[in-house]
């Protein structure tokens, strides 16, 4: 019935160190049932969130920032955020190497997410720990809400 879904930006980072944007697309994965919200108000509001504006420059310089958002409903739990999940990957042909917690890309394999919790909440960003090295990039966004859930 609900369905979580998550926006995914193919960014090239090319040796004078300029990014371009390769293309986007979009994959649905089963979410959990949302949890039900004070006064009978039930949140089945999706939260949004967005890449910041200034997000190539930020990504050549080892900070990826953006906004989320979630209108859910009720005034005690539902409509808040609870994280922001980002997950970054070097494309390798039909093979992915994600970025690992540990700051390092992993091995290449199948184009898996691994998902690393930003910083804050409506205001997020995610700081790499080491420059990655040239090539395709899958940068992919979600956020989650109090009421579970997961961005459309």
């Amino acid at each position: 019935m609900f369905t979580r879904s998550l926006a995914v930006l193919v960014v090239t980072l090319v040796t004078s160190g300029t990014l371009a944007v390769a293309s986007a697309t979009a994959t649905d994965d089963p979410a959990p049932k949302p949890q039900g919200g004070s006064q009978g108000c039930v949140d089945t509001m999706r939260p949004v969130s967005r890449l910041g504006g200034k997000w190539k420059s930020a990504f050549r310089n080892g900070v990826i920032r953006g906004i989320a958002i979630d209108q859910g409903c009720g005034a005690t739990g539902a409509g808040k955020l609870k994280r922001v999940d980002v997950a970054i990957a070097r494309k390798a042909g039909k093979r992915c190497q994600s970025l690992l917690p540990s700051g390092r890309l992993g091995q290449a394999g199948a184009c898996k997410h691994v998902w690393l919790h930003a910083k804050g909440k409506g205001k997020w960003s995610l700081r790499l720990k080491h420059k990655l090295p040239r090539g395709k990039h899958l940068i992919a966004t979600r956020a989650i809400d109090s009421a579970c859930n997961v961005e459309h």
